[in-house]
């Protein structure tokens, strides 16, 4: 493996565009096991799940795939610490749900799904 002296390597890996207008790097960050045991509740370090992030942004991440079932809303809320208001820009599509573990949920389960999100630094 040879060393890279970018400091963005993240860019890469090249861009496409989602949608008309929102161009991102192929390399994104999904953020899925950045949440608890079997992705639900907060994560065992908070702290360190905030780094992370912040760092993939420093690498030139530039996507984060997330949807407010990650915790559940644990992942969204952790791009929302870690990422600057005035650098997150919004994508969002319908998802359709996912299985939730066994047990008492945290959320009202008569709402209908909520919409998925990606983030992006700008």
């Amino acid at each position: 493996m040879s060393k890279t002296t970018d400091t963005r390597p993240a860019a890469a890996s090249g861009t496409f565009r989602l949608g008309d207008d929102l161009e991102i790097n192929r390399l994104g960050y999904g953020t899925m096991q950045l949440t608890g045991k079997g992705v639900w509740g907060d994560p065992k370090d908070r702290d360190e799940a905030v780094r992370v992030l912040k760092r993939s942004v420093e690498l030139g991440v530039n996507f984060f795939d997330t949807a407010d079932s990650y915790g559940p809303e644990v992942a969204e809320n952790l791009l929302h610490e870690a990422l600057p208001p005035h650098t997150r820009r919004r994508h969002r599509h319908r998802d359709e749900g996912r299985p939730h573990p066994p047990g008492p949920r945290p959320l009202d389960t008569r709402r209908p799904p909520r919409p998925t999100s990606v983030s992006r630094p700008n």
